[in-house]
Parts: C-alpha cells; sequence; structure tokens
C-alpha cells in the first residue's frame, strides 16, 4: 500500500456538486485508495471540523480536495481560514485544489498559496487519482 504504517488514510473532499462528489468518492473506493472519506458541501463546514479536530491526528486528513466555487465559504476563502488553523495541527495535510475552471489567474493564484500542493482541473480520473496517492504517501 502506500502508507507503511497502520494508520488510515483519509481523504477530504470540499465541493458543493453532489454527482462530483459522488462519482469521487466512488473511484477512491473502487480503488482502495483511501479508507475513508469526509465530505463537506463548502469550506465553513470543513473549517468546524479542522477547528474542531486539529489536534486529533486520527480524524485528520492526509489529502484534500478542495473546490474553488462553493456557498458560503469558497475555497480561496477556506485555504484562508486552513492557514491560520494549519501549524496548529498535529498532521502534515496535502492540499489539492480541483476546479472546473481552467481561467489561468486561478491556476496561478492556487499553485502561489503555501499550502496547495497542486491544481487539478475536474474531472479527475482513476488513473491521476493513483497517481496523487503514491506521490503524497
Amino acid at each position: 500500500m502506500f502508507i507503511t504504517d497502520m494508520a488510515q488514510k483519509i481523504t477530504c473532499i470540499i465541493d458543493d456538486d453532489e454527482i462530483y462528489l459522488f462519482s469521487v468518492k466512488k473511484v477512491i473506493e473502487l480503488n482502495n485508495l483511501s479508507d475513508k472519506v469526509l465530505e463537506f458541501k463548502n469550506g465553513q463546514e470543513a473549517i468546524e471540523f479542522f477547528s474542531q479536530n486539529h489536534k486529533d491526528e486520527d480524524a485528520l486528513p492526509d489529502v484534500i480536495f478542495l473546490d474553488i466555487n462553493m456557498p458560503v465559504m469558497n475555497g480561496w476563502e477556506f485555504i484562508e481560514e486552513f492557514k491560520k488553523i494549519q501549524p496548529a495541527m498535529s498532521k502534515s495535510i496535502t492540499l489539492f485544489v480541483v476546479s472546473s475552471s481552467v481561467d489561468k489567474s486561478d491556476v496561478e493564484k492556487a499553485k502561489s498559496l503555501d499550502p496547495v500542493y497542486d491544481y487539478l482541473t475536474k474531472p479527475i480520473t482513476a488513473s491521476q487519482l493513483k497517481n496523487i496517492y503514491s506521490a503524497v504517501a
């Protein structure tokens, strides 16, 4: 497997698109890429989770897939709030911005932000997910 110890692999998907959430979760499950998938429909829900669990390594995800365009709190706002919590976290988390936007300014902005590992364009394929989990483990 990708992670050598007995810890669970946890994925976090922050996206308001129900169809996308369902399909990515299904690909992750079918390919045994993660033991658990956390789902949040907007950045605010996710920030509340991270604020409450930032010291609990077993509850925190290994990977975050974050959409940009969401109601309540968008991806950019989430990143700003996440950066405030991140130093107190007991676990290193790899964050990917995932969007249907191919706007060059969105890509450049995402890649320039400290917690962002990479920018991915929807839809994400099973092959891409496998490569991601191989690289971050």
